[in-house]
């Protein structure tokens, strides 16, 4: 019927759809009609083969064999792929593929670690399980007062953080107060506070002397005393009005200086004495006789006064001496070296002076009977010659040695002298005698200064230091 109804299709392709819709449902109809007359008819056999359910196939040695080792303080736990599999060290099989692999202790965990195992393979893997780091809290009242843990500075007044597990050592810093030290001892995972540690303030320094800068200090020194002469010799000459001449030489000496004084540091205050002399030789010299004494210049008799250098030709020596002897007060400044100083001081004081003249003098007489020399001495004290005078003394040296200790120094001196101008009469003297007559020979003298003022000496000066 079916096909008797696509008979004829080709008059459109609607009609010829409709007509194979109902031929469809008639076919279905007659189909099935006699089940529903109660005789049903056995359904036609299939050629299609049963269904079967498929088995999952299990492929041999798919596995790999993984050795965890760990290292910590506390024994740890093996998680594969979230799961506890057992402590370490630990030895195991699992399926070949990729897995997570950490490990945990009691206060501690390890890093997550991805592991590739491949069939029938092994793997070894090490595992470190970091210990929980402890918290500390550290607080003080002096929010300047520094905080260090073991030795490392943390904050200033006030410390909250995480530390190691274990021993360490809390100190809390001020100036001015006492270091505070505190020993703790910390678990993994525990929290300690140290809250508000006291400082206490710290004594004051004692204000007692620096050593090698305040002390007693002793000084023992030589000094050369060089000075231009000045004695009436040789600033007017008496000789050159007869023809003579004078000469002088420098005013040398020297002398023994003790100074004992208190160091300040760069400062001291110190006194000192001295003792010595200075020599000036002065020469005079009258080359023909010398006959002032009468308007008919002839030498006078004996037992006359002779006049002013009146006498035979002849040359006259004077060794002129004057000790000294005196003190004072000085102030000195001084660098702080350990071992080299340089130091200066002035001082003034009083001094007492003396001077004695010793006078020597050669003459000849009688030539044409081969001459008969003939001699004169005397020693002589000035009018004035003792006499005190004021003084300023200054030195100047370089020091070397151990502070407080003993030291040499090397340096320079120098000292100026006032006050009067001691003068001396020459007086008068005798020669001698001449051989033919038996006259005796006068020797006429004059006035002479000693020296002028003020005086200034300069020399060189060496000793030593001790103390400070």
């Amino acid at each position: 019927m079916r096909d008797w109804m696509l008979q004829g299709c080709g008059a459109g392709w609607t009609k010829c759809s409709a007509r194979a819709a109902v031929a469809s449902m008639v076919g279905s109809a007659l189909l099935f009609a006699p089940n529903a007359l109660g005789n049903p008819e056995p359904p036609p056999a299939t050629t299609e083969p049963p269904a079967t359910t498929a088995e999952p196939t299990s492929a041999p040695n798919a596995t790999g064999t993984l050795v965890v080792v760990g290292t910590g303080a506390e024994p740890a736990t093996l998680f594969v792929d979230g799961n506890e599999v057992g402590t370490l060290p630990w030895t195991g099989e699992l399926p070949a593929g990729t897995h997570e692999i950490v490990a945990r202790s009691g206060h501690g965990l390890s890093a997550t670690r991805k592991v590739v195992l491949s069939a029938r393979g092994r793997n070894e893997l090490e595992l470190r399980v970091v210990e929980n780091p402890s918290k500390l809290r550290v607080t003080t009242g002096l929010p300047g007062a520094l905080i260090r843990v073991d030795g490392v500075p943390h904050a200033s007044g006030l410390f909250d953080g995480e530390v190691r597990a274990g021993k360490h050592v809390v100190s809390v810093e001020l100036q001015g107060y006492v270091p505070s030290t505190i020993d703790v001892d910390l678990q993994p995972d525990e929290q300690k506070t140290l809250d508000n540690v006291v400082l206490e303030r710290a004594a004051p320094a004692p204000t007692r002397a620096t050593p090698g800068k305040r002390g007693i200090y002793t000084i023992v020194a030589a000094d050369g005393l060089l000075a231009r002469p000045s004695n009436s010799f040789e600033r007017a000459c008496p000789a050159q009005a007869f023809g003579g001449n004078c000469d002088s030489t420098v005013n040398m000496g020297g002398q023994l200086d003790v100074h004992v004084g208190y160091s300040y540091g760069i400062f001291g205050l110190e006194g000192f004495a001295i003792g010595g002399t200075s020599l000036t030789v002065a020469h005079q010299e009258f080359p023909t006789d010398v006959n002032v004494s009468t308007p008919q210049n002839k030498v006078i008799d004996a037992g006359a006064t002779p006049a002013p250098y009146s006498g035979i030709a002849r040359k006259e020596r004077y060794l002129i001496f004057e000790p000294i002897f005196g003190g004072g007060v000085a102030g000195r400044v001084s660098t702080q070296g350990k071992t080299y100083r340089l130091s200066t001081a002035l001082g003034f004081g009083i001094a007492w002076r003396s001077a004695i003249v010793s006078r020597s003098v050669d003459g000849t007489v009688d030539a044409g009977a081969q001459g008969t020399l003939r001699r004169d001495s005397a020693t002589l004290t000035p009018s004035g010659g003792e006499r005190v005078v004021p003084l300023m003394v200054w030195d100047s040296d370089v020091q070397l040695g151990d502070t407080p200790g003993m030291r040499i120094f090397l340096g320079i001196h120098g000292q100026v002298e006032l006050g009067s101008e001691p003068t001396i009469d020459l007086g008068t003297g005798s020669l001698g005698y001449t051989v033919t007559t038996g006259e005796h020979l006068p020797l006429g003298g004059g006035a002479l200064t000693v020296r002028r003022s003020p005086t200034f000496f300069f020399g060189p000066r060496v000793g030593v230091i001790t103390g400070f």
